[in-house]
């Protein structure tokens, strides 16, 4: 869980072959530094979302923070420690969602989801997606994504220059309050919108563009109108990353 602090200390976590997770002191979850060596075949994706709560950003006032779904007593940990801060500094790390309800409920409709891209429906199939980042993950919601920059896949790397085309899909059971595109690049240091589509309906098939001068991390997220459970439903893509 990135940015998680709750009751109970963790050691730090560091070795030949290991990727480190930093824990400040006091009562607090793992902190990853995303600034030290980063190895993707050990960690070709982070969880954004649990039972827990979202770990795309810092922002305690979002309805899927820790403190917001009130799983447990956890609270949101300010800091660099998100997904997005993993992204900004240029590590590859596709995204999925999981349960984690301790109670053996996978699959509830507000716990989280992990979905696959894959060939045929084989354990090797899926292993090696997840090991390609061509995955993605939501609240439990069964919502379809697809999605594309400069010919690029979802959770892979290229090279593109100048304007870029690109293509949004998102199809939901319900529908859909908005999807957008953010973008984050080298030269502006921070997050933007590319792209904004409100109130598609349950079908939303787009194209976009955005200019690559910089390398340039981009992902698709996706919101229903619909509560489930108490709780918002939500989908984020594995990102693409595009270096000029």
């Amino acid at each position: 869980h990135l940015g998680i602090m709750w009751g109970g200390g963790y050691p730090t976590v560091d070795g030949p072959g290991l990727q480190p997770i930093v824990t400040g002191g006091g009562p607090t979850g793992p902190k990853v530094d995303w600034t030290r060596e980063h190895n993707p075949r050990y960690r070709s994706v982070i969880e954004i979302y649990s039972g827990h709560g979202q770990s795309e950003y810092f922002n305690r006032e979002d309805p899927l923070a820790y403190e917001g779904v009130k799983f447990t007593g956890a609270r949101s940990a300010d800091g660099p420690h998100y997904a997005r801060d993993a992204w900004a500094e240029g590590v590859l790390t596709g995204v999925i969602a999981a349960s984690d309800d301790h109670q053996a409920h996978p699959g509830l409709p507000h716990y989280g989801l992990a979905a696959v891209y894959a060939p045929e429906l084989t354990r090797d199939a899926v292993f090696d997606a997840l090991q390609s980042r061509h995955c993605y993950g939501t609240t439990g919601a069964r919502i379809l994504l697809e999605f594309s920059a400069g010919g690029v896949e979802m959770g892979q790397e290229g090279s593109a220059s100048g304007t870029v085309s690109g293509r949004a899909v998102v199809a939901a059971p319900s529908p859909i309050a908005y999807a957008e595109v953010l973008a984050y690049s080298k030269d502006s240091g921070s997050w933007r919108t590319v792209a904004r589509w409100d109130d598609p309906g349950r079908l939303l098939e787009q194209a976009f563009s955005l200019d690559v001068s910089a390398p340039t991390v981009l992902y698709l997220r996706a919101e229903l109108d619909e509560i489930v459970i108490n709780r918002t439903a939500r989908a984020w893509s594995s990102p693409i990353w595009l270096r000029p």
